[in-house]
């Protein structure tokens, strides 16, 4: 009997010792959900994020690479700890070991997508239908009177779609939390490109895009949501402004096809003239980072990558002697994506990561930790800073 007894204690100890990071996780969800509640900082979709991905977490998937055959990925994005992939005909989202969260039917012949802070608004470009999700659930399915031009999602869960209007050119609508309508402006003979929602979701700012004296002009116009009047507006011309975004530090950043524009808070603007290089890709990161490819003189085989910090002042820029066909921008590193391979960089510029293909990729993503590269069957996931976790045959 005291043999019995001895073998069974050490199990017991074990099957504690197990249960109690378990116990530890629901306690923190348990605090969370009731900060959420209470506080109303936290989304209530994130909160639900948690616990399903935790559950995933011990249900782990099949890990990378990820197959993909058939499926015609167009985009792939960060979306909390997860990956958000978009197809024509699906919207799906991946946990850190490839295990699918959720997979949405649609039917978007020109899909596109923005994504913060743990929520999405997945877009068709070429109907008026639109879908906000979080990383494990649709939230919302909606449609817009015209063709949908574009939309952003702010980082307090407020989502703002743009679309043609048979009242003016263009036209766009701010959703709250709980989707409904927040705020709306129509612009009566411009078309809205790109917005970006502050950080507390009180301001928005819209680029749009028009001609004036026989030449495209670009104008930036800032809105305290509530008010149809614009706090400030800039013109750009002989200017194709196509990014707008929001930074931590409350500033926003104007990306165009030759220059760069920073507008501070107090309303004070100041331009990066790109002196006669091509923007051909850009990338921005939640808090604010942003990278920037840029054509010496429009020569395809060449690039400059330029790398900004989170007050939009220049970090490092690295030169590239083959053509970068994509990029991506983390909290606090950047990559560049060529026909040869990968390249990750901190924010000093250092080289971190990289590797080599003997394939060509479609497009890559960043988190804190890993590099996400999407092939045309498969997705690749590999740790920036040593050994990749839940990758097959690792």
């Amino acid at each position: 009997m005291k043999m019995k007894k001895q073998k069974q204690k050490p199990e017991k100890r074990k099957h504690s010792s197990a249960a109690k990071p378990i116990f530890a996780a629901l306690v923190i969800f348990t605090g969370i959900y009731i900060a959420a509640k209470t506080v109303g900082s936290v989304a209530m979709s994130n909160v639900s994020d948690a616990f399903v991905s935790f559950a995933s977490s011990v249900r782990s998937g099949g890990g990378y690479p990820y197959s993909t055959p058939g499926k015609d990925i167009s985009d792939m994005k960060k979306i909390g700890s997860g990956i958000l992939l978009v197809s024509p005909d699906a919207i799906s989202t991946l946990s850190f070991s490839a295990a699918e969260l959720q997979s949405i039917a649609c039917s978007y012949s020109d899909p596109a997508v923005c994504a913060n802070n743990g929520r999405a608004i997945v877009y068709d470009r070429n109907t008026n239908k639109f879908c906000v999700i979080s990383k494990t659930r649709l939230l919302y399915s909606g449609e817009t009177k015209g063709a949908v031009l574009t939309a952003a999602m702010g980082k307090n869960g407020f989502a703002a779609v743009a679309f043609v209007s048979d009242k003016s050119a263009s036209e766009l609508t701010v959703y709250d939390r709980g989707m409904k309508e927040h705020f709306k402006w129509e612009c009566v003979s411009d078309y809205i490109v790109d917005m970006s929602i502050s950080g507390n979701g009180k301001n928005i700012a819209v680029i749009v895009l028009g001609v004036k004296d026989a030449e495209i002009c670009s104008k930036l116009h800032v809105f305290q949501m509530g008010s149809p009047e614009p706090l400030a507006s800039f013109e750009y011309s002989k200017t194709t402004l196509i990014d707008v975004q929001y930074t931590k530090k409350k500033q926003i950043i104007a990306i165009g096809d030759n220059l760069r524009s920073v507008i501070s808070r107090d309303m004070s603007r100041n331009d990066e003239q790109f002196s006669g290089d091509e923007v051909r890709r850009f990338a921005s990161a939640e808090n604010g980072r942003q990278a920037v490819v840029l054509l010496p003189y429009g020569d395809e085989n060449s690039a400059k990558f330029r790398v900004y910090a989170e007050d939009g002042s220049k970090s490092f820029e690295e030169s590239f002697k083959s053509k970068v066909t994509d990029a991506a921008c983390g909290s606090s590193c950047a990559a560049a994506l060529t026909k040869d391979g990968v390249f990750v960089f901190n924010s000093a510029g250092k080289e971190i990561y990289s590797k080599r293909f003997s394939e060509t990729a479609v497009s890559l993503e960043l988190t804190d930790k890993d590099i996400y590269i999407l092939f045309n069957d498969r997705i690749e996931k590999h740790s920036i800073y040593g050994k990749s976790s839940k990758t097959k045959n690792s």
